[in-house]
């Protein structure tokens, strides 16, 4: 027997929206208009076919298309107001005058079109005591990135220096009246281009009428990501050149093997592949395995287990940070120190290149910065495990307990792979001896880049994830059925946030100690315990009908969360970090000598101290470890803080009535709900930033106040 199904769906949207403006360094612009214009496509087809009662297969082509195009509506354009730019790379203005809001947008004009091709086969074999599930596929994710475009921006400190918009130059001044102007040219436009594959073998295997065995082992190509315009361009920090030379040097910068563009200096290399990076860990191999065992003396009980390995792809933002790397992009910024730039023509990046692609050369007196890969990047690696045992108490109440931990490995994570190393008498570093801030920069990795603005997206990460699980769940009986669930948990990983972050985690403070990382993930609540319920009184039933439909098939629902607080971190800006690592808010706070880790939560209730939740006076400055004023790391480490708890409620009252419409049965569902049913104040966490205007403050809730609303539905 034979099946086939094909599914279509097609679908269109246009909005005009508003974004927040872009701050420069100050407060939030008012918003800006943009236009949002979406269409997806999907077709599907499906076809099965039964060979016998226990041989079926299916198999299924399909392709799925997005487009999505975000486009700035221009207040204004520089040249309408006598502003030179070069050729359209700072078409998107945006105008900070301190004290006063942004003039323009935050640019990031972008339009996608993306294509997903997919074609896959699963075959379901029953043979005796064997269920065998085998099959592959391939998937071809295609995104063409029609234009990328980044804004060019223009800071002025005062209202007067933003009408003079002079150059210092001509009065003989050291500076002029624009203090900033950044643009990002941008060779936008990708053809982004992924292959995946998969192939997959399941048994499970009934040994006896008590145990049964899951064993699995999937392959899975989890390929990287090329650029069908050659447009891939990285740099390998293994084969540059840690003392360049004067006159530069372009060793370790590298191009995809169908770069297209004019000859490549000397130095840069041309790769065998277009990935822009060595391809490590494309192809897993994960096996699977798992038991059910039915424990002798009863039918009542049983124990169960499984451990699995896991790969994950990265997400696409990652891999959009390269758009700005050389020759194809790059980010041009130009402070006061330099007399000559006026508002008239504050984009012309004396020495810069002006036209793409180009390159550019790192020496001893240059401070290059970038995001690139790493070269030996690799997808994360995920290992499950779990043991639990089940056990019926009674006809309608199951009591579950167990275990259940995770291990990550590689691990997205954004470093500074640059930081400043430690020289000594006994390890001279380009002649130094000592560690000081004036010669930080000879004691780089790598001469010409910067400390603090090369970042690097790696797979060193880590993490560790323990917790011991148990329920309580009850089947509807006598009007009741719950579920009620308890975690203790603990999740520990080498870098703040590597759960959460959107480019992974941020290795905030020393780079080259993990140790000095480690610690407490925010991501986890150690303890949560949550009820869902639901009550039908059993009275009235068998009274009259009038009695009945007014009195009788009521219901109460609702959940409960109660859960702790966050372990958080206290971080800082080092400005003066003798390693180079001053990125704002990049460091762990130094705690003062006269507090210990317990007196950094302040004590009593969540609302009594709302605005000094974390004892500010425990953190005090850096210490000063060298002769001109450079800095060591902070002391503290990731989960010293204890964020607050929730204890929430939602509840709902709910009545069904019958009654006949046109000719047949019908019926009426009211509904009463009350979300945050006790109105019980649940705050955010608290800022953590030393630096920042709201440290140790919480400055909002986490769930809204009682919200009551009502519902009638008509079934017929």
């Amino acid at each position: 027997k034979s099946q086939w199904q094909v599914r279509f769906f097609f679908a269109n949207s246009s909005q005009q929206n508003t974004l927040p403006g872009t701050n420069l360094g100050g407060p939030t612009a008012p918003g800006f208009p943009y236009v949002t214009k979406e269409h997806f496509r999907n077709f599907s087809l499906t076809y099965n076919h039964t060979f016998s009662s226990n041989l079926l297969n299916q198999a299924e082509i399909g392709y799925h298309r997005q487009f999505s195009a975000d486009v700035q509506q221009e207040v204004f354009t520089y040249p309408q107001i006598g502003v030179t730019i070069a050729g359209p790379f700072d078409n998107n203005p945006a105008i900070y005058v301190a004290g006063l809001p942004t003039q323009g947008g935050n640019g990031e004009n972008m339009v996608f079109a993306q294509n997903t091709y997919v074609a896959q086969d699963t075959v379901a074999w029953q043979k005796g005591h064997h269920s065998i599930r085998f099959g592959g596929g391939v998937t071809r994710p295609q995104t063409n990135q029609v234009s990328f475009q980044y804004l060019g921006g223009l800071l002025f400190l005062t209202p007067s220096d933003f009408l003079l918009g002079q150059a210092g130059a001509p009065y003989g001044l050291p500076f002029g009246n624009v203090y900033a102007s950044i643009d990002a040219p941008i060779a936008g436009a990708r053809e982004w281009r992924v292959l995946d594959a998969n192939a997959y073998f399941q048994d499970d295997y009934k040994v006896t009428s008590r145990l049964t065995l899951n064993l699995g082992l999937r392959y899975e190509r989890m390929g990287d990501v090329s650029d069908g315009l050659g447009r891939v361009a990285n740099f390998n920090q293994n084969t540059a050149d840690p003392n360049p030379p004067p006159g530069g040097s372009y060793q370790g910068f590298v191009v995809a093997s169908n770069y297209n563009g004019p000859a490549l200096p000397t130095g840069v290399q041309k790769l065998d592949n277009k990935i822009g990076m060595a391809g490590d860990g494309q192809n897993t191999f994960d096996p699977r395995i798992g038991f059910a065992w039915r424990l002798p003396g009863g039918d009542k009980t049983v124990l169960r287990g499984g451990y699995g390995i896991f790969h994950q792809h990265i997400t696409g933002q990652p891999v959009l940070q390269m758009i700005t790397n050389q020759p194809w992009g790059l980010i041009r910024e130009q402070f006061a120190t330099d007399p000559t730039v006026t508002f008239a023509n504050p984009f012309a990046f004396p020495g810069q290149p002006s036209t793409l692609p180009a390159f550019t050369s790192y020496s001893p007196t240059t401070q290059l910065s970038m995001t690139s890969f790493a070269y030996n990047f690799r997808p994360a690696e995920i290992q499950r495990y779990s043991l639990n045992v089940q056990t019926e108490i009674r006809k309608d109440l199951l009591l579950e307990v167990g275990y259940i931990g995770t291990r990550g490995l590689h691990l997205m994570a954004v470093g500074f792979p640059n930081q400043a190393l430690d020289a000594s008498p006994t390890n001279p570093i380009r002649g130094q001896t000592d560690n000081t801030l004036a010669n930080l920069l000879l004691r780089v990795p790598i001469e010409g880049w910067s400390t603090a603005g090369w970042t690097q997206i790696a797979s060193e990460g880590a993490s560790w994830y323990n917790a011991l699980e148990a329920s309580l769940t009850k089947r509807f009986s006598h009007g009741l059925q719950f579920l009620a669930s308890y975690t203790w948990a603990k999740e520990l990983s080498t870098d703040y946030g590597a759960s959460t972050g959107t480019n992974g985690a941020i290795s905030v403070g020393n780079q080259n100690d993990p140790s000095a990382r480690y610690g407490p993930d925010p991501y986890i609540r150690p303890q949560r315990f949550v009820v869902s319920y639901v009550y039908e009184p059993p009275f009235f039933k068998n009274s009259a009908a009038l009695v009945r439909n007014t009195l009788s098939g009521w219901k109460i629902a609702g959940v409960t969360t109660i859960q702790s607080g966050h372990p958080l971190p206290v971080i800082n800006t080092n400005a003066f970090n003798l390693y180079g690592m001053n990125y704002p808010n990049n460091d762990f706070a130094q705690l003062s000598p006269n507090c210990t880790l317990s007196q950094v939560n302040t004590s009593g209730s969540v609302q009594s101290k709302i605005s000094h939740f974390i004892n500010q006076s425990c953190f005090t400055t850096y210490p000063v470890i060298s002769a001109d004023g450079g800095t060591a790391f902070g002391n503290t480490r990731p989960g010293i803080v204890h964020g607050p708890g929730q204890n929430n409620t939602d509840l709902s009252l709910i009545k069904n009535f019958s009654m006949r419409w046109l000719s047949e049965k019908a019926g009426v569902e009211f509904r009463a709900e009350m979300f945050n049913a006790f109105n019980h104040p649940q705050f955010k966490d608290p800022g953590i930033n030393v630096d920042g205007a709201s440290f140790g403050e919480i400055t909002g809730t986490a769930v809204a106040p009682r919200i009551v609303q009502f519902a009638l539905k008509l079934s017929f």
